[in-house]
């Protein structure tokens, strides 16, 4: 991997993106196949489609296209983002590290430190990555839901919150949506009270004890 080594980040233009990078990727796969080799080897994999489920698996794709910056820093791990090259062409770059100034650009193994105020005139605010879904999953839990994965989302919470797991079985009533609000609220997220993708992100995050499990992050020096 190279990396460029100015002491101020670059001001990336349209045309930099194929004239600064060697393997500039134009295909979405592709850009979902490098930012796959970024996790454990247990993380997701790489078919040929990427984004379509393959049972035992639980790894989806996550897609936002308006979360911008401030969705990316909550989520704290790299992804794509879709710039657009001097021809309009979409280049799907990976974003590997971010901080108040820049942003790391990498594609084909290639990384570049931008400036994030060149980012505006190349890029909508999309983002993607990967996430871990809980077995079974199909859809965000929400209101009136029952089963395996309502009692496991409240025994997380209960568990974050020092707190005993809920007896029986438990229904994603007003109590559980409302506790669902407050860690969304103490971890950066919109509170719809929906349990979905960037909520068992967060989830994993903070169920995670020192020493375990670990998902590549974008913070780190550029």
């Amino acid at each position: 991997m190279t990396v460029a080594t100015d002491a101020a980040p670059m001001f990336i233009t349209a045309n930099d993106l194929t004239t600064r990078f060697a393997a500039p990727l134009h295909r979405e796969t592709d850009a979902w196949h490098e930012l796959a080799s970024l996790w454990p080897s247990d993380g997701p994999g790489v078919n040929a489609d990427p984004c379509v489920p393959r049972s035992p698996s639980t790894w989806q794709c996550f897609k936002s296209s308006n979360g911008g910056l401030a969705l990316i820093r909550q989520l704290d791990r790299p992804g794509l983002v879709t710039l657009r090259d001097e021809a309009g062409r979409p280049v799907h770059a990976l974003l590997v590290t971010l901080d108040e100034r820049a942003a790391t650009l990498r594609m084909g193994g290639q990384s570049l430190a931008v400036a994030l105020v060149s980012l505006a005139n190349l890029w909508q605010g999309d983002f993607a990555t990967f996430w871990q879904a809980p077995a079974g999953y199909q859809r965000p839990l929400g209101d009136g839901d029952g089963g395996a994965l309502v009692e496991q989302l409240a025994a997380q919470l209960a568990t974050l919150r020092g707190e005993t797991a809920p007896a029986g079985a438990p229904r994603y009533d007003a109590a559980l949506k409302a506790r669902v609000q407050a860690f969304q609220l103490a971890h950066g997220l919109r509170a719809d009270g929906l349990a979905g993708p960037t909520t068992y992100m967060q989830l994993a995050r903070a169920s995670t004890a020192p020493g375990g499990r670990s998902e590549p992050r974008l913070t780190g020096a550029r």
